[in-house]
């Protein structure tokens, strides 16, 4: 038994003029027959050869690789990830300095309270 050799059937896609609303729709509904016939014909295919099918998986496994690698190596492409993980980090060190120079605002204002109730104390003794 010989092997079919399957020809792909060309369909030809020609720009028309449209001046209707009308032709607007069937020229809409000419053009959804015409992909719903190319899906249709490789969704067959797909499932009568296991050749194509292999080669259409192995085809969009490289192109996901490749697009994926494109969006990797592209410095301009910001990764959502990678940008909220920079953010995190950066509210982190905002939130830690807030909290050093707090502490040491609190220092401060303690060692100033001290001063003041130490200094009316001493007065106080002094006075009476």
């Amino acid at each position: 038994m010989q092997a079919e050799i399957h020809q792909p059937q060309t369909i030809y896609i020609s720009v028309r003029q449209i001046h209707t609303q009308e032709q607007a729709q069937a020229e809409i509904h000419r053009l959804r027959t015409i992909n719903k016939a190319r899906y249709l014909q490789r969704k067959e295919r797909m499932l009568n050869d296991a050749e194509y099918h292999e080669q259409q998986l192995q085809s969009r496994k490289a192109a996901r690789d490749r697009k994926r690698k494109a969006i990797e190596d592209n410095p301009l492409h910001i990764d959502a990830r990678k940008e909220a993980d920079r953010l995190a980090k950066f509210r982190r060190v905002i939130k830690e300095a807030e909290e050093t120079r707090n502490a040491q605002e609190r220092e401060e204002m303690i060692e100033k309270v001290h001063q003041r109730y130490f200094s009316s104390q001493f007065f106080l003794s002094n006075t009476l």
